[in-house]
């Protein structure tokens, strides 16, 4: 083996010094990003939050201003809410009712009544049972 000399030795200690220097340079980097990143993401939180407050105080408010003007909270068929007037409220739940009055009304065939219709089929009942005790006979 061979030994080194004073000048190699130092050599080797300033290489590897620089080596540690670079990488604790980059550390440090490193480190500033990651705070950066979370400066970051804590502001978007904090925005989040912020734009949170500012919806529920517009939505309180807009609650508020409809109600002493004396508009009333409809929601739609698709489940939309909206604040109405009561003039258009009450429009739109006569309207309402008279298309669900329309829809509840039984579906007959083209022309016949209920009791045509359950004629019919008690005939159709009746000539089939005929026809399965007279094929097994």
């Amino acid at each position: 083996m061979v030994a080194l000399n004073e000048s190699e030795r130092e050599e080797i200690a300033q290489k590897f010094r620089e080596e540690l220097q670079e990488t604790h340079q980059q550390r440090l980097e490193r480190v500033e990003r990651q705070k950066g990143r979370t400066a970051r993401k804590d502001s978007k939180q904090s925005q989040r939050a912020r734009d949170a407050e500012i919806a529920r105080i517009q939505d309180e408010t807009r609650a508020a201003f409809y109600k002493e003007k004396g508009y009333l909270e409809y929601t739609d068929s698709t489940g939309r809410k909206s604040w109405l007037p009561p003039e258009e409220y009450e429009w739109r739940m006569k309207r309402r009712a008279r298309r669900k009055r329309r829809r509840n009304t039984t579906v007959e065939f083209e022309g016949m009544s209920r009791w045509m219709t359950l004629g019919f089929y008690g005939g159709m009942f009746v000539i089939a049972v005929l026809l399965g005790i007279l094929l097994t006979r």
